[in-house]
């Protein structure tokens, strides 16, 4: 019993449940801290001296030095100053630019300069991070001893203005020891494990397997302070730093001595939880009233920078010492808010999450330096300050202006991790008096901080809302989108007095230097009053629009070439600042309202001509003398108001009656007719008006309420003005004053692009508005005959509902008849604002994940008519405030009898993926009320709710909740009614069948005709997707039809599935019915076209296609073909094609078209064949006539990935390099599911007659193999490998298999048991050796390979025999079949020369270390290094279940006999003659040879082989990797397969290859490359394996992080390659990384990294394995023939020598294709051979395989020569 008890302990799965908190330890000694004094208080007056005769007598006496007593190392230097580079802090000469790499190398010669004095080597000293901001740079380095990081040891630099001015350094002892550790990294885990009870095959992942690090400790007891001697109190120790996840405990760390293997520290680095928290603050929007702004709030700043806080002042008193210099320094960015102001955070001291920051337990703050704007702004003093020292930067008086920006939570504790900018209206002078000197930041009384004020964060607010605002309207527009994600600089309180003429967009040198200025108030000498109060323009959004707006003008267009001294760009910032707020007082508020000044102020920019006498151009029209126009807009104390009916002329502005008369003449800057270009550019500002006032007239007249008329005029106006732009000149009309000419007959001018815009807009023509607007300010062309416009045919009722959530709001619809699409809108600032374009859907609903709790918003879907791209009413929902918890979707409508209803049926499984929203990402799921039925399933992790009801039932009501798993207190539930369908339809009836093709582009209009129901219908798409454009819906009450018209790019055919249910209960009846819809290309005939899907497929072929075929006759059975035709020829009946002659009729309908005529619709089956990588025309062949589709079919190239993680399968598309989602319909990337408990391990695919249409996993936990289908992506059976009623069965696990060319695969076992079994008696440390299991791929069955043989061994299934592997215990196998034909044989030579090589270990002798002398109770190095009795803690290596390992046993490989036949004779040239059966040698294991001397780490994952071919065919290299030596061996493949046991090797170190874990041979360019993954390097080694020269280590190809950086969080210890594989073509190699959860792209013809291909975003996948499809090149092809043939009995030819006469024969027709130019003769060739085939092969299966990969063998090679 104690026996058996150990086998299960040894091999089987197991779960320790230690408590891992009671292991919790820390060396006292790793907790010391530095002792840092100042210089003086060392009282060592020779270091005193040395520093004042080495530092302080060159650099000058200002400085303050501390050192760290423990290691007579400075750890904080700071003072005046060094110049370093040339900067605002010190005079060198600019003579250079200062790049970042020029920073660190001066910082690190100036440690080189001072290294003795400093007490440090320079070489230990490596720049980790080197950031700028502003005009300071920040430098943190790292120490390196001997290579080893130096945990905590750090040094740091800053440097302001170019000097230097602080650095020192941490922890930064004297360290000598040696670098080479007495334990090897296993041995140390092995013995950490031990020490905590074991370790957990199970649920311990291994993040770190264990790195180097020098610990520093403290010399003595005492940890703090420090009385020893000076520079002697820190020691180090040399230590192996692991990482470890138990389950979802963790992540736990350890540091554990590396030469006696004690236990430094271990403790739990707490699990990152991820919270949200916001920057806000309040700020002034724009309002129409007499202020012109409204104060409101708070606001999320968005996109704004988080940084840990530090200190700020708040007085005057306090500028000096915290300003400059800056002893606290500048924080740095750690991450960046949202576009709500929201950021995300963790409260652990680093995160492997991008973009996430890090608690720094101080609390968060801001400068409002963002990603997309970044403030600057003056800072001014009342009165001079004078600070200490006669450094005149030390003394500030008003006339110096500071860039400053600081900012801390308003109140309550500082570590909060909130930023409350806070705000008060007012607080900060938001206007002065003219030449008053305004204080916006220092001054004597009580303030908020710096920086923290109205003026810049309204600015900030208004300046990332107008990039986000037009970023969303001109996504497409390059140059656009470009000045939208650069960062803009902002000044804010500029003038003060002292500076500037107003607010501009400053614009230069190409944009060299580019910034906004707004101005506080002015000082230029203007026509206004003494009493005119200019205000502060940043707190005037209208002003802010219209200077950005000049932006935008800039970069609408590409042409820099422009005379631009005339233009009409401040027209173009007047319409910009007026579509966004609704209102033609351009910049209102930035004059004071005095009634007694407006007349004066209004007309600003104007520049009257002469003598501003007339004010006409900006007064107002005040008829009931309430100081409010007539319609009710506030007084314009703006610059300009753009509504004529605003003037007390009322006249609508010309150029001949306003421009004449009343714009001064040529400043330099001047409009169309060369007057000054602020006056002019109202003629066309108000046109442009007047255009928008008559389309909300339009819309009245069309029968809209007048508020929708105004507000779907300005979307109207908007969109218009969107689409003219891009070709909009910079001068809007032409204009002759001496003529008195004027008009917009230019095809650029503002009205002809307006025009324009409107006729590409749709069928609702507004010529007529947008004429009279502009024809009644003379600037519009001739006229065309015109009459009232259409109103539009979009519905004038559209309903939308929003639900809020946490940080979420769900917006939704029902469908609207005759609408393509729906673009939502989002606006902050209310109703009657511009609105943000979120995005643009083809469904009904919408989720908003990118809003704020502390935030309202409004909301606007507007549908867009199919083709016109016109709209009508949209539909408008808010205030909005999101609230409460998570948001958990789907919320199915209630129907007559239930709410929520989700149904599931007694017929088939059925899968309802679950979604949360407004967390982090992250969710666990779970059901609340316990009644969720024992059939259906709900997987916590994915929330897929999956199952199938045995039987009908009543309704049960239960309870989703989803909770966040970075923040538990966020959940969100929803209840659901679980309704079975039994399949019962009751009375329920769907007359309609079938559905007719549609077209893209026009209306579509199907009934489903659905009766018997007296309660009404529920109906769904259950399954499948309708094309974009088209619903489901019911025009009239239980009236079902599918309409909508089908976008132009949704040309294909759609399979759906329609359920209907009706009734409640027991009497629910269900009733579905599936569809294929043909969307047809507008240009096909419906009565002559087909499509077909799907559109993408494996180059292997196998899967099914299915086609909509309409023709005018009747198709006969078997009437057509389907042709693939390479895209590159034309598609037609000559170009050359690869055939499917067999099609299935599904079904055909004969229905009506025209008037009196007819046509047939098909549905067409057939399968697909092998095709060559590419793109195909489909051509289906009739001889009455072929018909083209309109869309092409693709060949892809798969590969698969077994992940051990997430125990699946991925599918990568190699030839697009991306994932592919299996179900898109389900959330995350899906995959191909595996049976429960998988543990897969080595994975093949299948061979002739099916290649590479099936996988094979072996399952290394069972033992078994799995099958899969590799062109439906669909698991499809196990085949049983173990015994399971034989005790102990366990852990004799499979863990690797490989196919032969006959179909059979091969699964090796590691090992068969313990020693006590009977005839077996095999010492502890050397176990039964291994096995091979064969199974027969085409009938899934195993092979009994020796019925005679009477022994039996452990889990061997009942009657069946497997192949032993004697002195090896086998971890990998890889089977290569020469290419026959031209290899000369001998009698007695295997034919076709197929063999399988094993790589494993061999037995260990006993005690091969002396592990007695270190007092071990057994005497022996047991197997498997479980814990044991100390002091047996097994230092040579570890094992667990998931990387079994063998210790101190030599590299082995064994050869396998594959040839069912031998070469009986041959001719005189060696070719064989007649074959023998090979019944002595067949599957017979021919013995061993030991090639490596250390496969003690051999295990941890892969040893894998791989063959490169020489050109003849005769010969091979065999790569073997050998994990532990970082070595390549390679051997004589027909040396090795003659003298199995006594071959030679040579092997290659990989000097750059670190643990080579697998190995893949491709050709690349005609030479053949070995290239090995190596897992802890992470980079993948080349090898040229070719004849002459030698193998040899061509190069490396990095693909670490700091090569090609990571694309995923899961781990922060590098990719971890595992296993290699290479496409066919020689183009591109893959590497599957089990810590990163990807695949690395490499580019194998340039040997470089191309990247990551992330199989899961929120999962870890762990893959493990990886096998891909081949390319079928023309060369994949030919070798398809050859193996065929090979491959085929003797009884299959006519005659046993035209078997090796077609071999050679197609070798001849093969060197031809490869050598001759001439293609009619290659082709004559493939003819000729093809004929001999059909005459001399008589099986028909032989003669079908073979015929067929001849024609794709001709395809292949003429879509070559194409």
């Amino acid at each position: 019993m104690r026996r058996r008890l150990f086998l299960i302990f040894l091999f089987m799965p197991f779960i320790l449940q230690a408590d891992l908190e009671q292991y919790v330890t820390r060396n006292t000694r790793m907790m010391v801290t530095p002792e840092n004094v100042e210089l003086e208080q060392i009282q060592d007056p020779t270091l005193i001296n040395k520093w004042e005769r080495e530092f302080q007598s060159i650099y000058g006496e200002d400085w303050t030095v501390q050192v760290d007593k423990r290691s007579e190392v400075p750890s904080h230097i700071i003072g005046g100053g060094i110049p370093f580079f040339p900067g605002s802090a010190n005079q060198l000469s600019y003579d250079y630019m200062v790049e970042k790499e020029t920073v660190i190398n001066l910082m690190t010669e100036f440690f080189i300069k001072h290294s003795t004095l400093f007490h440090v080597d320079p070489t230990e000293i490596r720049c980790e991070q080197a950031i700028q901001i502003d005009n300071k740079w920040y430098l943190s380095f790292v120490r390196y001893y001997k290579d080893v990081p130096v945990e905590n040891s750090s040094a740091l630099a800053s440097l302001f203005g170019g000097n230097l001015y602080e650095f020192g350094f941490t922890k930064w002892g004297s360290i000598s020891l040696s670098t080479t550790p007495e334990l090897v990294a296993e041995s140390a885990l092995a013995m950490l494990f031990s020490s905590l009870g074991g370790q957990d095959p199970y649920l311990d992942v291994i993040t770190n397997p264990g790195s180097l690090v020098i610990l520093p400790l403290s010399a003595d007891d005492a940890l703090s302070l420090y009385e020893g001697e000076v520079g002697k109190g820190y020691t180090h120790k040399l230590a192996w730093a692991f990482e470890f996840v138990r389950g979802t405990d963790g992540p736990w760390k350890a540091f554990v001595d590396a030469n006696t293997g004690e236990i430094l520290s271990f403790y739990r680095d707490a699990m990152t939880a991820i919270h949200r928290a916001s920057a806000t603050g309040n700020i002034y929007n724009h309002a129409i009233n007499a202020e012109g702004h409204s104060y409101s709030g708070p606001y999320g700043m968005p996109y704004t920078d988080i940084r840990e806080r530090y200190y700020c002042y708040e007085h005057a008193n306090e500028y000096c010492s915290t300003l400059w210099p800056d002893s606290s320094g500048q924080k740095p960015v750690e991450c960046f808010a949202n576009a709500a102001g929201t950021y995300r955070y963790d409260d652990q001291s680093s995160s492997s999450y991008s973009g996430i920051c890090i608690n720094p337990s101080v609390g968060f703050q801001t400068r409002l330096f963002g990603e997309k704007v970044y403030i600057v702004q003056n800072s001014y003093l009342n009165d001079p300050i004078g600070c200490p020292g006669d450094n005149p930067e030390y003394t500030f008086d008003e006339s110096a202006d500071r860039t400053y920006l600081c900012s801390h939570p308003q109140e309550g504790d500082p570590s909060d991790v909130e930023i409350l900018l806070g705000g008060i209206a007012g607080d900060d002078r938001d206007w002065c008096q003219r030449d008053e000197p305004c204080p916006w930041c220092i001054d004597d009384s009580e303030s908020l901080a710096c920086g923290n004020n109205n003026a810049t964060r309204t600015a900030y607010y208004h300046a990332n809302l107008f990039k986000e605002y037009w970023g969303s309207k001109f996504s497409t527009h390059p140059s656009i989108t470009n000045w939208i994600n650069k960062r803009l600089e902002v000044r804010t309180n500029w003038g003060n007095g002292r500076l500037g003429n107003g607010s501009e967009y400053v614009y230069q040198s190409g944009g060299a230097t580019e910034y906004l200025i707004l101005s506080a108030n002015y000082t230029s000498e203007d026509p206004y009053p003494e009493g005119a109060k200019f205000r502060n323009d940043a707190l005037f959004p209208s002003t802010m629009y219209h200077e950005l707006g000049h932006a935008l003008e800039i970069y609408r267009r590409t042409d820099d070439n422009n005379d631009e001294s005339i233009s009409s760009k401040e027209s173009f910032s007047d319409i910009i600042a007026a579509l966004m707020t609704q209102d033609s007082c351009i910049g209102r508020g930035a004059v004071e309202s005095n009634p007694d000044i407006i007349e004066h102020t209004c007309p600003f920019g104007s520049y009257i001509n002469g003598n501003s006498t007339s004010n006409d151009g900006c007064s107002i029209l005040d008829n009931d003398n309430n100081n409010l126009p007539d319609d009710g807009f506030p007084l314009c104390n703006g610059f300009r108001d753009i509504n004529y009916l605003h003037h007390t002329s009322q006249e609508k502005y010309t150029p001949q009656n306003f421009v004449n008369s009343y714009c001064e003449e040529s400043t330099g800057y001047d409009g169309p007719c060369g007057r000054q270009a602020h006056c002019e550019s109202q003629v066309a500002s108000q046109a442009f008006w007047e255009m928008r006032e008559a389309f909300e007239d339009y819309y009245e007249g069309c029968g809209y309420s007048s508020f929708r008329a105004k507000r779907m005029s300005w979307h109207k106006a908007e969109a218009l003005f969107i689409n003219a732009i891009s070709q909009l000149d910079h001068v809007y009309y032409n204009c002759d004053l001496v003529t008195g000419s004027s008009d917009g007959s230019s095809a650029d001018s503002l009205f002809n692009r307006l025009r324009s815009a409107d006729i590409n807009s749709g069928s609702s023509n507004h010529y007529k508005e947008i004429f009279e607007a502009f024809n009644n300010h003379n600037i519009a062309a001739t006229p065309i005959p015109y009459g009232p416009s259409d109103c539009p045919n979009t519905p004038r009722i559209f309903a939308v509902v929003a639900t809020p959530s946490y940080n979420t709001i769900l917006l939704s619809w029902e469908p609207a008849p005759n609408i393509q699409l729906y673009r939502i809108y989002r606006s902050q600032l209310g109703p009657d604002s511009g609105f943000i374009l979120l995005s643009s859907t083809y469904s009904s609903s919408y989720i908003d994940e990118a809003v704020s709790n502390a935030m309202t918003y409004w909301y606007r879907v507007v549908p867009i008519e199919a083709n016109t791209y016109d709209f009508g009413a949209f539909g408008e929902v808010g205030p909005i405030l999101p609230s409460g918890g998570l948001l958990v979707l789907p919320d199915p409508p209630a129907d007559d009898f239930n709410e929520n209803p989700l149904y599931f049926s007694t017929t088939r499984i059925k899968s309802v993926q679950l979604s949360a929203y407004g967390g982090f990402g992250g969710y666990t799921w779970s059901e609340t009320t316990g009644n969720i039925p024992t059939w259906l399933t709900l997987d916590p992790q994915t929330g897929v709710l999956s199952g199938m009801a045995p039987t009908s039932s009543s309704p049960v009501s239960i309870t989703i909740q989803a909770t966040d798993t970075n923040d538990p207190s966020l959940v969100g539930t929803r209840n659901y009614q679980i309704m079975v369908l039994t399949g019962n339809v009751g009375s329920l009836t769907m007359s309609t069948e079938y559905l007719e093709p549609a077209i893209a582009g026009k209306s579509y209009d199907v009934g489903l005709g659905l009766f018997g129901s007296p309660t009404g219908y529920r109906v769904e798409i259950s399954e499948g997707t309708l094309p974009q454009g088209m619903y489901i819906m019911a025009p009239t009450p239980n009236n079902w039809h599918i309409q909508g018209t089908p976008t132009l790019d949704a040309v294909g055919l759609y399979k759906f599935t329609v359920a209907v249910t009706s009734g409640s209960g027991d009497f629910t009846y269900y009733l579905d019915r599936s569809f294929y819809l043909a969307v047809l290309d507008r240009n096909q005939t419906i009565n002559n076209s087909f499509v077909a899907t799907p559109t993408v497929g494996s180059t292997v072929g196998g899967n099914t296609i299915i086609l909509s075929y309409s023709t005018p006759t009747q198709m006969r059975v078997g009437g057509g073909k389907l042709r693939f035709i390479s895209s590159d020829a034309s598609c037609d009946d000559s170009a050359p094609y690869i055939e499917q002659p067999n099609m299935t009729i599904l079904e055909q309908h004969e229905l009506s078209f025209g008037i009196g005529q007819t046509y047939w619709l098909y549905l067409l089956e057939a399968d697909v064949p092998s095709l060559p990588e590419g793109d195909y025309h489909l051509l289906l062949y009739r001889a009455t006539g072929s018909t083209c589709s309109a869309i092409n079919y693709s060949a892809h190239v798969y590969a698969f990935t077994a992940n051990q993680g997430t125990r699946d399968v991925s599918v990568i598309d190699t030839t697009e390099n991306q994932i592919v989602d299996l179900d898109a319909s389900l959330t995350g990337n899906q995959r191909m599911s595996m049976p429960a408990g998988t543990i897969p391990w080595g994975m093949a695919l299948s061979k002739t007659p099916k290649d590479s249409i099936e996988f094979y996993v072996v399952d290394y936990g069972l033992g078994d193999v799995q099958v899969y289908d590799a062109v439906n992506y669909a698991y499809e059976t196990t085949i049983q490998l173990q015994n399971r009623d034989d005790f102990a069965w366990a852990g004799l696990g499979a863990v690797d298999v490989d196919v032969d060319s006959q179909g059979f695969a091969y699964v090796i076992h590691t090992t068969g048991g313990l020693q006590d079994q009977p005839g077996f008696p095999y010492p502890i440390w050397n176990p039964i050796y291994g096995s091979i299991s064969v199974i027969d791929t085409a009938t899934k069955t195993l092979v009994d390979v020796d019925p005679d043989d009477p022994k039996y061994q452990i889990g061997w299934m009942p009657g069946i025999h497997r192949i032993r592997t004697f002195e090896l215990y086998p971890y990998s196998i890889s089977i290569l079949r020469r290419d026959p034909g031209n290899v000369i044989y001998e009698a007695g030579d295997g034919y076709p020369g197929e063999y399988a090589f094993i790589s494993g270990v061999g037995p260990q002798p006993p005690d091969p270390i002396g592990w007695q002398a270190v007092g071990c109770t057994d005497g022996l190095q047991v197997i498997n290094c479980l814990p044991s009795t100390p002091p047996c803690a097994c230092p040579y290596g570890w094992w667990h279940i998931w990387e079994p390992m063998y210790d101190v046993r030599p590299i082995t490989i064994g050869i396998l006999d594959l040839n069912p036949q031998i070469v009986a004779t041959v001719d005189s040239d060696g070719h064989p003659l007649t074959y023998a059966s090979n019944e002595v040698s067949y599957r017979k294991f021919l013995g061993v040879q030991n090639i490596g001397e250390d496969g003690r780490r051999m295990g941890q994952a892969n040893q894998g082989l791989d063959f490169a071919i020489y050109p003849d065919g005769s010969n091979a290299w065999v790569f073997a990797v050998s994990p532990t030596e970082d070595k390549v061996y390679y051997f004589n493949f027909k040396d090795a397969i003659t003298n199995p046991t006594t071959f030679n090797y040579t092997s290659l170190d990989l000097v750059s290859g670190d643990h080579p874990s697998d190995v893949a041979v491709e050709e690349i360019n005609g030479i053949p490359y070995a290239f090995t993954s190596n897992r802890l390097s992470d980079t993948v080694s080349v090898i040229q394996a070719t004849q002459d020269p030698l193998p040899f280590v061509a190069g490396t190809i990095d693909i670490s992080e700091a090569a090609c950086p990571i694309s995923t969080d899961f781990s922060p210890f590098g990719r971890d390659p595992i296993a290699i594989d290479t496409r066919s073509k020689g183009d591109y190699g893959y590497t599957v990384n089990t810590n990163s959860g990807t695949v690395t792209i490499i580019d194998l013809v340039n040997l470089s990294c191309q990247g990551d291909i992330v199989l899961d975003e929120t999962e870890w996948t762990r893959p493990w394995r990886i096998a891909i499809q081949p390319v079928n090149t023309v060369t994949d092809f030919y070798q398809s023939v050859k193996t065929e043939l090979a491959v085929a009995p003797d009884t299959s030819f006519s005659e046993a020598p035209k078997k090796d006469n077609l071999i050679r024969e197609w070798e001849g027709v093969n060197d031809l294709q490869e050598t001759s130019a001439d293609s009619t003769a290659v082709l004559v060739h493939i003819d000729n051979f093809q004929r001999n085939v059909v005459k001399w092969i008589t099986d028909e299966n032989t003669l079908a395989t073979v015929n067929q990969s001849i024609d794709l063998y001709r395809t292949a090679y003429l879509m070559e020569q194409q």
